[in-house]
């Protein structure tokens, strides 16, 4: 797929946690911001150990990449804010829509955007979007204030297998735009939305 690539990525717990490894293992460097701590209820759905409770999520994903690959170029930082940069590829994987929102906007000013990539889990229900240019006014039809969604136990939000197909799907949806950037050609498929059911095994792509 060429030359690694600058990605950055917000949030590294239940989708962030694996996704970061699935970019890593491909050579990418990374720029994780995460100011969470690991705590019990993240063993449910998260890529961490036991031994990892107390450890900033962040920094203890740069620790697994570093176990599990020879990759070196991970760079971690704590809450995604206003003065956080952007850059032409970002990954978001927040647990809540306020930071996706300012994710967004901050990818969306730039001249320079190739693609946001969004993924969003409630247990075993997931939901990945791959905004391009053009497409930004469908993906903010999609965005909605943190109070419209019902609080939920930490134990409920993320499930490791639902967790780890997101990110799967994310990483798999950046590989496909890089391929079509490369060939100047729609060669492979990129859905804007893509949602999926679990226990039904139900898995759309909205028209």
């Amino acid at each position: 797929y060429g030359e690694p690539l600058d990605i950055i990525v917000g949030g590294a717990g239940g989708i962030g946690s694996w996704t970061s490894m699935f970019l890593s293992r491909i050579g990418h460097s990374l720029y994780i911001f995460d100011n969470d701590t690991i705590d019990e209820t993240n063993m449910a759905g998260q890529l961490y150990g036991v031994k990892q409770i107390g450890v900033n999520k962040a920094e203890a994903t740069k620790q697994n990449i570093e176990l599990f690959t020879d990759n070196k170029n991970t760079n971690v930082f704590g809450l995604y804010d206003e003065n956080s940069p952007t850059g032409p590829i970002v990954f978001s994987c927040f647990d809540n829509m306020k930071a996706r929102k300012l994710m967004f906007e901050k990818w969306k000013a730039q001249e320079d955007r190739d693609i946001f990539i969004d993924g969003r889990m409630l247990a075993e229900i997931g939901m990945i979007f791959c905004v391009t240019k053009g497409k930004e006014a469908d993906y903010e039809a999609e965005l909605f204030d943190d109070s419209e969604v019902r609080e939920a136990p930490c134990s409920f939000k993320a499930t490791s297998h639902c967790g780890a197909l997101i990110g799967s799907l994310m990483v798999s949806g950046l590989n496909n735009f890089i391929v079509n950037k490369k060939l100047g050609d729609d060669f492979r498929d990129l859905p804007f939305k893509f949602t999926f059911e679990l226990p039904m095994f139900n898995f759309e792509i909205p028209v």
